[in-house]
Formats: structure tokens, sequence, C-alpha cells
């Protein structure tokens, strides 16, 4: 296991001395938690990268041109020719310097990509949201679980293997920087916006799963991006549609929500995603969203953590910053900050005018805005765009669904089955002959994958029930229970949604109510962990099973997990309930 020794010496530095660092100096004193932390830091590859075809752009470009390298615009490919036109344009008359790429096809996207690239004098940046792979924009194209499952996952290789595999997705498909781990600390179950996006709450197990995506991928030359600082994990407001406050001190900062980036940040992560937060303890400007304030960009950021990659902002279209001021300005105040690039600029003419301005007005100099300009096209080199070579299509979709993406996908999941409860060690199923055995899937309309995959064990009688079943139907499958001495419940929810409950109901909780009142019970959860502190009674069933998102292989492993075709051996990310929490998860062993 290539990174075992690396952490196991690294975090547990950073456990016994903390992160001690500070951002203000308005108070008198600072408490031992803010004594500054000095550690060696391992700069991203990209950034030592001295060639004369960088020198030779940088010293090429105007001050506009210079401005431009620095936006990244958004480019849908499955808008089709419109689009495309669009994108052309901006090229033609300003020379941005990358885009972002947004919902679309594989081999639209690869078109797309080879001709806006030809239509570019400098070769574009490109990058994605793919946390889960490409997919997460993409169709055609195999989806990684969410990060709350992989959570769950104890062994670190498997998320390096996937890493390097999601690397491959983005190369086939053009794509340079992958904004992912997400590496805040998913510390609130009602945070509408992360969640199942985090890999859970344990800052240390958390860091270490964000290190092995971020090795994977970087190994194999596709930037990775840590977001979303300073710490997005305990928010209950999407920054897409408003502006979060974040209202902890400067201590609780660094100790939880920082420790991630500031380990990733020494580690060598090549970028980083500032948020759109307010968090009066670092900046108490009156609705400054942490993307516009230097004190938490540069100050923090920068100067104190010692980060040399690439700060990216995230959206700037989103209405965290967007509500609060004049397109073009945002732009204008982020570049101030101290990010070195701006995503999804909503108006890339005005904002190269109001950067112009700012810099004939002294507020910014243009050295400033050439050191940032290099360090885009020291990646571009490292990426190896000074060789552009058109991408293929041929055989793209097969190859980008791999036999070997899905053996890990499997994997992933595999390890990730996480046993919560199991009384009188029902788990794994014995003495099948003494058994006579039911299985009730709960919130679905037909068979569930789940109970065909239990048939492949013993004879099992199966029985379905939609999630808002009338009073007729929970009589009738209570009745036609009664024969059977173990039932073996599915709870079909979702793993995405806190407002909605997880796509579980009362409904559904009183038909397994009334099973568990007569039955003995072994419940299997195909939604998101949060899910028991909702719904107490899950955890009131013989055994209890977290499978964590409702696909085809939650519900095939969990089924094996129950008559000993796996292990057991996933621990639990996030703390669910007064009963269950995180590290949560016994161990038991396939049958022979």
């Amino acid at each position: 296991m290539y990174m075992r020794i690396f952490f196991f010496l690294i975090l547990g530095v950073f456990a016994v001395v903390g992160l001690g660092f500070f951002v203000e100096d308005d108070s008198p004193s600072h408490s031992s938690a803010e004594a500054r932390f000095k550690s060696k830091k391992k700069a991203p590859e990209f950034t030592q990268i001295e060639s004369p075809w960088v020198d030779s752009i940088v010293n090429s470009l105007t001050l506009e041109q210079k401005i431009a390298q620095l936006i990244m615009y958004p480019v849908y490919s499955k808008k089709g020719e419109s689009e495309l036109l669009k994108i052309e344009k901006l090229i033609k008359d300003y020379e941005i310097g990358g885009v972002i790429y947004m919902q679309g096809g594989p081999v639209r996207q690869v078109n797309a990509h080879n001709r806006l690239m030809a239509k570019s004098k400098i070769p574009l940046l490109t990058s994605i949201d793919g946390e889960w792979g490409v997919r997460m924009r993409l169709d055609s194209v195999i989806r990684f679980p969410r990060q709350m499952l992989l959570g769950a996952v104890q062994d670190e290789q498997l998320i390096y293997d996937m890493g390097v595999e999601i690397a491959k997705q983005c190369s086939l498909t053009g794509v340079h920087v992958n904004f992912a781990p997400v590496v805040d600390l998913n510390v609130n179950p009602n945070n509408p916006v992360i969640n199942s996006r985090s890999f859970g709450e344990e800052k240390v197990h958390v860091t270490k799963l964000s290190h092995a995506y971020m090795k994977g991928m970087q190994d194999n030359t596709i930037l990775a991006c840590a977001k979303h600082f300073p710490g997005h994990g305990d928010t209950d407001v999407d920054s897409h549609l408003g502006l979060p406050v974040i209202n902890h001190n400067r201590e609780r900062l660094m100790d939880i929500e920082l420790y991630p980036f500031k380990s990733l940040i020494d580690s060598g992560m090549g970028s980083v995603m500032v948020a759109h937060l307010y968090v009066p303890s670092l900046d108490k400007t009156k609705d400054r969203a942490s993307t516009l304030s230097p004190k938490i960009v540069k100050k923090l950021l920068k100067d104190k953590l010692g980060f040399q990659g690439l700060a990216f902002t995230d959206a700037l279209n989103m209405h965290g910053v967007s509500k609060y001021y004049e397109t073009g300005e945002v732009d204008l105040m982020a570049l101030l900050a101290g990010n070195d690039i701006l995503l999804f600029s909503q108006d890339v003419g005005k904002a190269i005018e109001y950067i112009k301005n700012a810099v004939a007005k002294k507020k910014i100099s243009e050295k400033e805005i050439t050191a940032r300009v290099k360090k885009v096209i020291q990646l571009k080199k490292w990426i190896g765009l000074d060789n552009f070579e058109p991408l293929s299509t041929e055989n793209l979709i097969p190859q980008l669904n791999s036999e070997n993406a899905k053996l890990i996908r499997r994997k992933l999941v595999e390890n990730a089955m996480t046993l919560l409860k199991n009384s009188g060690d029902v788990v794994p199923v014995k003495g099948l002959s003494k058994l006579k055995l039911a299985s009730v899937s709960i919130g679905v309309d037909e068979t569930s994958p789940f109970q065909k995959m239990l048939s492949n064990y013993a004879p099992i009688e199966h029985f379905y029930i939609s999630s808002t079943p009338t009073k007729e139907e929970v009589i009738k499958v209570i009745n036609d229970l009664k024969k059977y001495n173990l039932v073996l419940v599915g709870i079909d929810g979702d793993s995405r949604s806190p407002k909605k409950k997880f796509g579980l109901t009362s409904n559904m909780m009183d038909v397994l109510n009334n099973i568990k009142s007569v039955h003995p019970t072994v419940v299997s959860v195909f939604a998101n962990p949060y899910s028991l502190g909702l719904f107490p009674e899950l955890g009131e069933a013989n055994a209890l099973i977290m499978a964590y998102e409702n696909t085809l292989l939650s519900q095939e492993y969990a089924a094996q997990l129950i008559f000993g075709g796996i292990d057991a051996k996933g621990k639990l990310p996030v703390t669910s309930s007064g009963l269950f929490k995180v590290g949560d998860g016994l161990i038991t062993k396939k049958n022979d």
C-alpha cells in the first residue's frame, strides 16, 4: 500500500501538533492552538517548470490577453453548434485561457474540444466537475460512487485506483483539471449541497482518502482540486442560492475545517477551489464571501498555509456572490482577493475591462497578474499542451467503460458495505434448513435487484410495496408474511436530499414497524446514512446494513453480505444518530 507509511507519519504528527496558524491579528493574544504550524511543504510539480515555451508565451501577451488567460468559461457540448460558435467568438475576441466542460456527451465533448483547441492560439486549459468521474457531467460513462459511500471504505489504495481510472476518463475526454476531491468535513446532517459529496466527518480519514484520490489523478497528469475552501461542511444553505454563514471561531476552523486543506497543500495538491461562504471569524466585512476576501485567499490560503498552486474561484454566477455585485465587478474583487482563475465569468468583456481599469488605478499591478498567468502557462506545459494532438473518438465509449473501471467500482461498493447491528449474529444467515425466508422491498413497485440477488442463495418468497401504500396493501403484506420466521427487508431511498428525508417516508416506516413487531428482521438501507437519525426505527431491527446508495451494486452487495458472500468491513463515515457513530461497523468474514 503505497501511502500507508506516509500517512501514519504525517497525519500522526498533525494529530499531536494540530494546525497552528492565525488569520487576523486583531486580538491581543492567541491561544496555543493558534501558534504557527510549520511543516515541510511540497510545491505542486507544475510550479517548478522552467521552459522557454512558457516564457515566450507570457512575454508575448498584452495586459488584456493576460487577464483573459485567468478566465474559464462554461461549455455545454449538449447545446450543439450555437454553443460552439459562442465560445469560438470568445476565443477570437478575448483569447480566454480556458473552459469548464458542463453537461454533454463524450463524443460531442471530444469533438468540441478539438475544434476549440484549433481555434485558440494558446492551448485552452480545460476542467470539469468530476467528483464521481466524468459521468457527473457526461452521459454514457460509468459512474463511480459518491464520496459518502467511499468514506466507508478503509482501504485508501482503492481510492487511489479510482483516481487513476478517473484520470484516464479525463484524458480521453479532453479534461486537464478535475474539480475533485471534495475535502469538506460534513458535520451537518442537513447540509443541502455537500452532504453525500463528502468523505465524511472524521478529519484524518477524510484527509487520507482525499490524498489517495489526488495522488491517483496527479500521478497521471490530471490536476486535482481540493474544495471548498475554507470548508463547506457545516452549512445549511446552498451557496448556489445564497451566502452560507460559518459561525465557528478561528480555533475550531483550524482544528477541523482547515485540517484536510493544510495536509493536502503540504503534500502537493495542485489546486484549491475557494467557496462562497461568509466566515466572520476570518473576515468580518458584512456579506463578503470568502471568494472575495483577501484575508481568506491571500493571507490564509497563500501566506499562512503556503499554497503555491492555482486558486480557482467557485462559479462566479452563483448567488452566494452574484447577487451582491455588478457583473464584472465580482471578477475584479475575486482577483484582488488573490484567486488565480475566475471560473464561470458571466461577462468576459466586462470582467477584462474592470480588471484593466483596476491596473490603471494601481489597485493591482500588472506584475501580479503576470505571475498568475505564468502559473497557468506552466500548468499547460506540465499537461503537455506545448505538443497538443487532437483526441480520437474511436472506441471512446468502450475505453471510458473499461472492465478495469467496472472492477474498481465493484470493489469500492463491496468494501463500503457496513454492518451496524447484528443481534444474535443473524448475519451471515445460517441454518437455512430451519428457516422460512421472505424478503420485502419497501419503496418500489417491482421485485428489486436486492431481492433477485437474495434468490441466488436460498429459496425466498419476495414481496414489495411502494413508498405510499394503501392501508389494504399493508395489511395484505403483513398477512402474507405470517408463515415466515426471518424477513429480509430492503429500504429504497436516495443519497442526496435531506430536505426530502433521503427519499424515505413515515408510510415506509409504518410498514417496517409492522413487520419487525412480529418477525425477526434484517434491514438493508439503500439511502444516505443520515436517514438513520431521521428514522430511529431502522436501528431497531435485529440486524442493520447501511448500503449508502440506491444502486444496482449496493443492492447486490448488501444481499451478498447477508448470506456471507462477502466480508463486512465498511465503517460509518458520519455520526448518523444517537445509536450509530462515526467509525461504527461490525466485522464479519464471508462463508467458506
